[in-house]
């Protein structure tokens, strides 16, 4: 056969062959959500670049993911991008609830004083502080100034023993089923299943992050 070996399986004929280290794959260099769709609530803006520095900064970025650059070691400054509410929360906070959000995220980044990180609440009951925290949280683990990257990678709720199931229903309701996977410590279950599940909290990086929030009394 011209096409090689005609004892050789077809399959294994047209496999293209790898070679070299494997190219990593490009880090996404746009917000997560749109900053121009209509009622788009932006945390953070980044600085206004030129266009000569846009594109200076998407070469350097470039060659990081050359597997042969000599540059690739070198850590280059992070692409910064809008950081957006994700729109399936901003269409359910209300106009004080928006503001309760911008509150928190500042606090918690540091933007409202220098070298302070946190804050306190102190919405009288049913203003819906919950639903603030859940979208500050479901912000911070998605996403950061700097793109492809979230804020924090966990978080805990600590809270009433006979509010974290609470806790956790609301997290589903707000965000879906699929979304996210709160690990509730609500007192069931062994107490080695528990360590368990707790050290897979812990341990937890990346993809393998199995339990991004855990809640616990």
């Amino acid at each position: 056969m011209k096409n090689g070996n005609p004892s050789m399986d077809p399959s294994q004929r047209l496999r293209p062959l790898t070679l070299g280290v494997r190219r990593r794959p490009a880090v996404m260099c746009r917000p997560l959500h749109d900053p121009e769709e209509e009622g788009a609530l932006i945390l953070y803006v980044p600085p206004v670049l030129s266009l000569t520095e846009q594109l200076e900064q998407l070469k350097s970025h470039a060659k990081t993911e050359e597997p042969e650059s000599k540059t690739s070691s070198a850590k280059q400054p992070p692409l910064r991008v809008h950081v957006v509410v994700d729109p399936k929360l901003t269409k359910v906070l209300r106009p004080h609830q928006v503001e309760g959000v911008r509150f928190l995220y500042e606090c918690v980044t540091g933007q409202r004083v220098e070298d302070a990180y946190g804050c306190i609440m102190a919405d009288e009951m049913g203003l819906g502080k919950t639903l603030q925290c859940i979208t500050l949280l479901w912000t911070l683990i998605r996403q950061s100034p700097d793109a492809g990257k979230p804020t924090i990678d966990k978080c805990i709720i600590v809270c009433p023993s006979s509010l974290v199931r609470n806790w956790a229903n609301e997290l589903v309701k707000w965000l879906g089923p699929n979304s996210i996977s709160p690990l509730a410590c609500d007192g069931k279950g062994t107490k080695e299943k528990i360590t368990q599940e707790l050290q897979k909290f812990v341990s937890g990086r990346g993809r393998m992050n199995v339990y991004p929030v855990v809640i616990i009394s």
